[in-house]
C-alpha cells in the first residue's frame, strides 16, 4: 500500500514538471512569434534593473568592509548569488505567466465547445489546451496538445467534426503524445485545405472496385 502511495506521488510530480515545461515552452514561443509581447521583456528589464540597484544599495549600507577578506568574499558570493537567483526566478515567473495567458481566446473557445459537445469527464472537467506548435513534418500543419484528464482517445475521435469547427481546420492525425496524459491533435487550417481532385488518368482508378462519377457532360 505504501508503494502505491509513493508511486502516485511520483507520477504527480512528473505531471507537474511536464505542465511547467509546457508553460515555459509556450511562453518562449509567444515571445518569439508575437513581437508585441516584447513589452513583457522590457518591463522585466526595468524591474530587474531597479531591483538589482536596491539590493546593491543594501549591500553598500551594511559595514561588510570591516570584516576579514575571506569572510567578506564568502558573504558577497552568497548575497549576490541570492540576488541573481531572485532575478532568474522572476524571469521564469514572467515566462510562465506569458505561457498561461497564451492563446487565451482559443482556450476559451475550446472550453465552451467541449462543454457543449460533451467532451468532458464525469465530474464536468474540460480538457485544457496546453500547447500549440507547428508540425515540422507537414506543411502548414499545427499541433494542439490537450491534457486529456484520462478521457479515452476514442472519445476525442468521436467528436472530430466538432473539434474541427472549434480549431477551424481539418484533422489529419490524432493520437496520444509520449505521455498518455496528453492527446495530440494535428490540424491543417481551413485556408490550406484543398478538395481532392480526381484526374482523368486511368492509373488513378486501378484499385477502385466501385466508382460513381457524377458531373456535367458535354462536347467542345
Amino acid at each position: 500500500m505504501r508503494y502505491k502511495v509513493v508511486e502516485n506521488k511520483s507520477n504527480n510530480e512528473i505531471k507537474e514538471k511536464e505542465k511547467l515545461s509546457k508553460l515555459i515552452n509556450n511562453g518562449l514561443h509567444e515571445l518569439y512569434s508575437k513581437k508585441w509581447k516584447y513589452i513583457f521583456a522590457v518591463l522585466y528589464s526595468i524591474v530587474a534593473f531597479f531591483l538589482w540597484n536596491i539590493l546593491y544599495a543594501f549591500w553598500v549600507i551594511f559595514p561588510f568592509d570591516d570584516l576579514p577578506k575571506i569572510i567578506y568574499n564568502v558573504i558577497s558570493v552568497i548575497y549576490f548569488g541570492i540576488a541573481i537567483a531572485l532575478l532568474v526566478l522572476l524571469l521564469f515567473q514572467v515566462i510562465i505567466y506569458i505561457g498561461k495567458t497564451s492563446h487565451y481566446f482559443l482556450k476559451k473557445r475550446c472550453i465552451t465547445g467541449f462543454r457543449r459537445c460533451g467532451l468532458k469527464t464525469t465530474t464536468d472537467e474540460i480538457p485544457p489546451l496546453c500547447d500549440v506548435y507547428n508540425d515540422t513534418e507537414k506543411l502548414y500543419g499545427r499541433i494542439y496538445s490537450f491534457e486529456n484528464l484520462q478521457i479515452p482517445l476514442e472519445k476525442f475521435k468521436e467528436k472530430t467534426s466538432t473539434i474541427q469547427l472549434i480549431l477551424k481546420g481539418k484533422i489529419y492525425d490524432m493520437d496520444y503524445e509520449k505521455n498518455t496524459d496528453y492527446t495530440r491533435i494535428n490540424i491543417l487550417p481551413n485556408k490550406y485545405v484543398k478538395p481532392y481532385i480526381i484526374g482523368t488518368y486511368k492509373e488513378e482508378f486501378k484499385e477502385w472496385l466501385n466508382l460513381l462519377v457524377v458531373g456535367k457532360t458535354g462536347s467542345r
